[in-house]
């Protein structure tokens, strides 16, 4: 029984040598030597012990790569054109030290580096960035980790909603047939927005009105962010006021619309719109672009996105437009006179065009016109006489200077008026014309003349008696007459009273103030005798024989 108990002793104190050894993940550390020894004890036949007998065996534990790469994959949503970082940790699950090949690789083939977490915070920190990217790990010893990140780039224009799987691995340089990986699923949200410009009228004429719509969308699976669309109006356009649709705002300084949107959620879709005239005197064929430019942030990558909307483009179209003046309006001439007027033709359309002339009068006058080339109101010079059927071409912005002469016929009546209607046409559209109108009201002399005789003194007409003769003339009409001359021969069977001609009750010696007495005639000059003139009288005396 003492034999028994010696080896229950020796036992005892092997597995307490045993169980007093730290634990491993992959169990006992390499080089680690295992002993065991056997005891044998005996005692003679009298029950006196012999020398215990020992017998022992030795041996090395060798070493087991092993590798574990945590967490579990991760997944996160990135926009295009960032970094998306993952962190994980290579643990040594061996029994001995070991290093680790460090890989990681893109579905897709995106760029992918791996750098060491020395503080395992998680975040790539910007003194781990610049130590450089880890192709392996440092010696880990068993059991031991280290944390590391690893990042992949997602190229600009990645499309949208694709999802890129990235392979992190270690690999054991102790065992090249023992590794762990992970995947890391990247998925691209993007902001896919598109402006796009139209317009109603393709060939607009100056004055005419043009509405311009700009349509988005936000076709991408992330949200649009602080967008701001701006248009600047063509110099060849002004802007309709009030007609700027969704929130707009105009800068008369810069000539910029601009609308700005908080957010346009994924999908959204819209519009604005505005109006905008021609202006006029913009020439035919005038090419009028807008473009619209937007500036925006991608809400999953925070980056600020820049463009420009289609342009749109307008021709202008050919539209005639006259315009004429004529000077004076209007005008009062006398019978026999010159009448002029001065004509002045626009060409206010937006191209060169052909017009032809034809006038009207009211009187039946036989106008003539002249092409007054210096435009000073005198035909003089080159001026020329024109046919008025037709004034040939005039430019865009052209101006054209006529004469317009006549003389007022004698016989035409005191009072009457005279419309003198010019009327332009363009021959490229013959609904478009011009008509200038002068009006010249004729003034005429118009006399009469009436005679009286009466005895001086009273009494009977016998011989021997004085007769008085009176002549009242009158001009009743509004024109002038000239050289007005009275004339009376002195009857038969009498004789002239010698300075007894008197003017309006004034007497006027023969061969004075116009009254010559000759040739048994009074004769009186007057002269000029303005209209409206009445009453005017010539009296005389003579002596029957």
């Amino acid at each position: 029984m003492k034999h028994a108990g010696v080896f229950l002793f020796v036992v005892a104190a092997l597995l307490f040598s045993l169980t007093a050894e730290p634990a491993f993940a992959a169990g006992t550390p390499a080089g680690t030597v295992i002993t065991n020894i056997a005891t044998l004890n005996y005692k003679d036949l009298s029950g006196k012990a012999f020398p215990a007998v020992t017998a022992s065996v030795s041996i090395t534990v060798a070493q087991k790569a092993g590798v574990a790469l945590t967490p579990t994959p991760q997944t996160q949503t990135v926009g295009d054109s960032v970094w998306a970082y993952y962190a994980y940790t290579v643990q040594n699950t061996g029994n001995g030290k070991d290093k680790y090949t460090l890989t990681a690789v893109s579905a897709h083939g995106w760029t992918s580096e791996v750098y060491l977490d020395a503080n395992g915070n998680g975040v790539l920190d910007a003194s781990e960035l610049s130590a450089g990217t880890k192709a392996a790990s440092d010696t880990l010893l068993a059991d031991s980790s280290e944390h590391f990140i690893v990042r992949t780039f997602v190229p600009k224009g990645t499309a949208d909603a694709l999802s890129d799987n990235l392979t992190a691995s270690a690999v054991s340089l102790f065992n090249g047939s023992v590794s762990a990986s992970g995947v890391f699923t990247t998925t691209v949200r993007r902001v896919l927005v598109n402006f796009t410009k139209s317009q109603d009228v393709s060939n607009p004429q100056p004055g005419q009105t043009i509405t311009y719509t700009v349509s988005y969308k936000d076709s991408g699976s992330g949200p649009v962010l602080n967008a701001v669309l701006t248009d600047v109006l063509n110099a060849n356009l002004t802007l309709v006021g009030g007609s700027i649709t969704g929130g707009g705002s105009y800068n008369g300084g810069t000539r910029t619309i601009t609308w700005n949107f908080a957010k346009i959620n994924a999908g959204a879709s819209g519009s604005v719109s505005f109006q905008a005239t021609v202006n006029g005197g913009v020439s035919s064929g005038t090419v009028i672009t807008n473009q619209a430019g937007y500036s925006l942030t991608d809400s999953t990558n925070n980056h600020t996105i820049s463009g420009t909307s289609n342009t749109t483009s307008a021709s202008v179209a050919f539209l005639a437009a006259l315009s004429s003046s004529i000077s004076p309006a209007s005008q009062t001439q006398d019978v026999g006179l010159a009448v002029k007027y001065q004509i002045t033709l626009t060409n206010n359309g937006n191209a060169t065009d052909s017009v032809s002339f034809a006038y009207v009068t009211t009187l039946a006058q036989s106008w003539k016109f002249y092409l007054d080339i210096n435009g000073d109101g005198i035909v003089n010079g080159a001026d020329s006489l024109i046919n008025p059927a037709k004034v040939g071409q005039l430019a865009q912005g052209g101006v054209l200077h006529f004469v317009a002469l006549d003389t007022l016929p004698q016989t035409t009546a005191d009072g009457a008026k005279d419309s003198l209607k010019a009327t332009f046409t363009s021959l490229t559209t013959v609904t478009v014309k011009t008509t200038s109108t002068g009006v010249t009201t004729v003034r005429a002399p118009v006399l009469s003349m009436t005679k009286t005789v009466a005895v001086v003194g009273g009494g009977q007409p016998v011989p021997g008696a004085t007769l008085r003769y009176t002549i009242t003339y009158n001009n009743s009409g509004t024109g002038a007459a000239n050289s007005v001359v009275v004339t009376d021969p002195i009857p038969s069977n009498t004789s002239y009273v010698a300075n007894s001609v008197h003017l309006n009750g004034v007497q006027t010696n023969d061969g004075t103030g116009g009254v010559v007495f000759g040739s048994n005639t009074v004769t009186v000059t007057i002269g000029s005798l303005a209209g409206n003139t009445l009453n005017q009288t010539i009296t005389f005396d003579v002596t029957i024989n």
